[in-house]
């Protein structure tokens, strides 16, 4: 733009990144600032002058942040793309976001590729997960992402501001300086003014571009130069919008009033239809004339929008309120669906009935659809239009509590007061102790939540004391009250019995039983569901979920596989659910145990970047734990430590003790691998002064207390070793369903005996271990204790038997790639006085994670195409990383890298 001054730090990095991005390198950038502060016009500059790229551009709109997908939908039509209505709106964003990295590939092929989102901070949170979805899985791509918002810490998901940080920078814009404001003076027609006077406009308007610009504008320049004289507040920039506007004509006022009511941006010929006006382009020239409207050409129409939110605001808010009422009645007659439901909600200035039916009977639906903060939306629209204050009071609150379902707690918390002026009814109590939860302030949501349980009728609000008790269950979990958590979980889930209401509550109860030792008593209560649903429902899906959770810590490995993966494939619509991401977590446990490597790395890492992409933070320390595991026991150290990094951050945002201990519980089995016993011993001093030792201590889930006595033996502190695993065997003897807990404890056992050279008892604990694994597939496990027998017969001197089980041990470590135990193995068969038979050099362990998914998939005989969308990733993402696989495995052909990964035990 010919006003365009100043931030050449700003263009110079953005050229930087361009530059990258021609390289085939994809790159992300995040443009934070203030309002006016001159995003959207620096995004102009750098588009101005970029030959080359595709550009595909989107707004966010402050009268569609509830529209799921709606900024994704203009990216796909920005492009040229015109998906319907079903095909993008409300669907699930990873969905969406596969459409997004589909689009960019097909752009790829005439060229780098440039995505834009501006005016973020008013984009649904949908679109947000789809981009950041689609721009994580670009590898070697050239497409560089720009996201422009007002505040990225609130605007933008977490995921996608890493990205950037990660991938790109974060450009924080401030106000232009005294001397860039007298060339922004020059280039509007203010003339040359004295340095005085733009270092008092500096320090008024704080060099905001969208300040200084109105009043460069609207005041003469002898106004400017007269120090003497206050210049007019910022907030008056509302009234130099309106002062321009009333120096408009009639037609071009009227045009640009009907913009404002359809938002920021609108099809040219519907704001003229609201309008009233046939001719527009004199009207429409007029306001561009007096930068009151833009307009910009799309492959299908010309759309008018406001060059910034807050002259749409200024014109908006200007409107009487008869004036507003008939634009909004004009266009809900002439939209149709929802858009046109919103304009009559809009519209109306008097209670009515009839209408908020309307507004409730599109809140079912939308919850129905599983878009329960469109539905709240809906709900609070309503509440206005109720002729009696009671029904306006039930809307009210439990269009508060969808929101709360949602996540959306900063708009609910702002309904506070609105929700206190409400009758005090249990509901009530209800919607302010879950918010209390969700807020962070424990006690009070107990207080609250009980008093709703209390109070609330067992007959005619049963589901209203079903939701207290699943609050309650949920809340006593993350103080690690299991006792307490069981309790709340049950009256659940038996005080609605035929609801769907309970289900969250479901999985709470069979967890929770299962955790403090009674999955005898957990999966009767879900053993009743097919094992094999067509169709489950979300109740179904609860159920398998916790069914597969305590199957995979009893050691019925095969059946929790079956579980876990129909729940994933229930979920394959919403594979960024807390069901989808905690049965694609659990199931990368599994496939660690049953020695599907390959498998559960692909799944954690996926895991991970779904629960990044979809906002649910709260179990990534689990998840990069997980994608630990495999990663420790390949001897990949780099991957796994960063792993282990990731999920110490993670904890500590999170706070809570489970988080943490998940984190220090895959330090501990990294150090384990690495035989780096200290570092072990410091992880596990840290988890036994942990509160909530009742559920940390559970075998079944962390490893740690196996692995404690263990690096205690190894140090020789055997009397710390003997008392850490007798504990260890008398929560086990109370919990005789662990088996593989079980046998990994007799591991410890026969190993400590060794130490203290009581061998018949070394000898008893092995073949206790060996009885225990017979029924378990776990050849990770049983591997382990093949080594140690081997290692104790050696010392015995009975070198065949020791050869027999450390020859064992090593064909179970070939086979899996666990590279660190398949070198102490083969010392241990040379110190036999046998060589170890020749082996490839195990390559595939020095595979990234990414690679070695790749790889994996490749040696299926799978395509690019199809590995790309197995993996959720580009095509040029594949290629790249298979360039990677080629070099590291010594290879030229894709049927070699199966060759190369069989033999080196991948």
């Amino acid at each position: 733009m010919d006003d365009f001054v100043g931030r050449e730090l700003e263009l110079r990095e953005l050229e930087a990144q361009l530059h990258s991005v021609r390289k085939g390198e994809p790159r992300v950038v995040v443009l934070e600032g203030g309002e006016g502060i001159g995003k959207s016009a620096l995004l102009r500059e750098v588009l101005a002058h970029t030959q080359g790229f595709s550009v595909v551009h989107a707004s966010g709109d402050q009268a569609e942040a509830e529209l799921p997908c709606g900024v994704a939908g203009q990216l796909l039509a920005s492009a040229g793309t015109r998906p319907s209505t079903e095909e993008v709106f409300g669907q699930d964003p990873l969905l969406v976001g596969g459409r997004l990295l589909r689009l960019v590939e097909e752009l790829e092929t005439r060229g780098p590729v440039i995505v834009v989102v501006d005016d973020a901070q008013w984009a649904d949170r949908a679109s947000l997960q789809a981009l950041s979805f689609a721009l994580r899985r670009l590898n070697a791509d050239p497409v560089l992402g720009v996201v422009a918002a007002r505040n990225a810490a609130t605007a933008l998901p977490d995921g996608l501001r890493r990205l950037a940080q990660e991938r790109g920078t974060v450009l924080r814009l401030d106000g232009l300086s005294v001397d860039e404001l007298g060339q922004l003076g020059i280039c509007l027609g203010a003339g040359p003014l004295p340095r005085r006077a733009l270092q008092r406009l500096r320090d008024h308007s704080g060099g905001n571009p969208l300040h200084a610009r109105a009043l460069l504008e609207e005041l003469p320049p002898e106004a400017l130069s007269r120090v003497e004289v206050p210049l007019p507040a910022p907030r008056s920039f509302a009234l130099l919008v309106l002062s321009r506007l009333a120096a408009c004509s009639r037609d071009a006022r009227t045009l640009v009033e009907a913009a404002s009511v359809l938002g920021l941006q609108a099809d040219l010929g519907l704001v003229c239809r609201v309008a009233g006006i046939v001719e527009p382009a004199g009207a429409l020239d007029e306001a561009v004339a007096g930068n009151l409207l833009d307009v910009r050409e799309t492959p299908t129409s010309l759309v008018v929008a406001f060059p910034h939110s807050m002259v749409r605001a200024a014109v908006y808010d200007g409107l009487s309120r008869a004036a507003r009422s008939a634009y909004h009645t004009r266009a809900g007659e002439l939209v149709r669906g929802p858009l046109s439901l919103r304009h009559r909600a809009a519209a109306a200035l008097l209670p009515d009935p009839a209408l908020a039916a309307e507004l409730v009977g599109a809140a079912r639906r939308e919850r129905t659809q599983g878009r329960p903060a469109a539905a709240g939306r809906w709900l609070l629209a309503a509440a206005r239009l109720e002729a009696h204050r009671r029904s306006g009071d039930e809307h009210l609150l439990e269009g508060v509590e969808l929101l709360l379902t949602a996540g959306e707690v900063a708009e609910a918390s702002a309904l506070g007061d609105a929700l206190r002026d409400t009758a005090d009814t249990a509901r009530r109590g209800y919607v302010l102790g879950h918010l209390a939860l969700l807020s962070g302030r424990q006690h009070e949501a107990e207080r609250l939540l009980q008093g709703a349980w209390s109070d609330g009728d067992p007959v005619r609000e049963a589901e209203l004391r079903s939701l207290a008790a699943e609050q309650l269950a949920e809340l006593c979990a993350l103080q690690v009250r299991p006792e307490d958590a069981i309790a709340w979980a049950r009256r659940a889930v038996d005080a609605a019995p035929d609801s769907s209401t309970g289900s969250s509550a479901l999985t709470t109860l069979v967890v929770s039983l299962a955790l403090t030792g009674k999955p005898g008593e957990a999966l009767p209560l879900v053993e009743s569901l097919p094992e094999d649903p067509s169709s489950p429902t979300p109740c179904d899906q609860a159920g398998m979920l916790a069914r597969g959770i305590v199957r995979s810590w009893i050691a019925e490995l095969d059946q929790s596989h079956a579980d876990l993966s129909a729940v994933l494939e229930a979920s394959q619509r919403a594979l960024g659910s807390r069901t989808g991401l905690m049965a694609l977590g659990h199931l990368a446990q599994v496939e660690y145990v049953r020695g599907k490597w390959a498998d559960s790395v692909r799944h954690a890492e996926l895991a991970v970047a779904l629960a990044a992409d979809s906002g649910q933070a709260w179990l990534l320390p689990m998840l990069h734990a997980t994608a630990s595991w495999p990663l420790s026991a390949r001897g990949a150290w780099e991957a796994a430590e960063e792993h282990v990094r990731a999920a110490k951050v993670a904890a500590a945002d999170v706070g809570d003790t489970i988080s943490i201990a998940h984190a220090d519980d895959a330090e501990v089995r990294l150090a384990f691998c690495r035989q780096d016993h200290e570092r072990a011993l410091a992880a596990t001093e840290r988890l036994l002064s942990m509160p909530g030792r009742e559920v940390v201590d559970e075998p079944a889930v962390f490893a740690w207390r196996e692995l404690h006595p263990e690096a205690l033996v190894a140090v020789s502190r055997l009397d710390e070793a003997t008392r850490a695993l007798a504990a260890l065997e008398d929560k086990l003897a109370a919990r005789p369903r662990r088996r593989l807990a079980r046998a990994n404890a007799a591991r410890v056992r026969a190993n400590l005996e060794a130490a203290r050279s009581n061998d018949a008892r070394a000898r008893k604990a092995f073949a206790a271990g060996f009885a225990l694994l017979e029924s378990i597939p776990a050849p990770f496990e049983r591997a382990l204790l093949e080594d140690a027998h081997g290692r104790f017969l050696r010392r015995l001197g009975e070198r065949r038997s020791a050869a027999g089980r450390l020859d064992a041990a090593r064909e179970a470590y070939a086979e899996l790639g666990a590279r660190p135990f398949l070198e102490r193995a083969e010392r241990e068969l040379a110190a036999c006085g046998l060589r170890p038979r020749p082996r490839n050099s195990s390559a595939a362990v020095r595979l990234t994670p990414q690679e070695l998914a790749v790889a994996q998939l490749v040696a299926e005989g799978r395509t690019n195409r199809e590995v790309s969308e197995a993996l959720m990733v580009s095509q040029k993402t594949v290629e790249y990383h298979l360039s990677h696989v080629f070099a590291k495995l010594g290879v030229s052909r894709r049927r070699e890298v199966r060759e190369r990964l069989v033999a080196g035990g991948s």
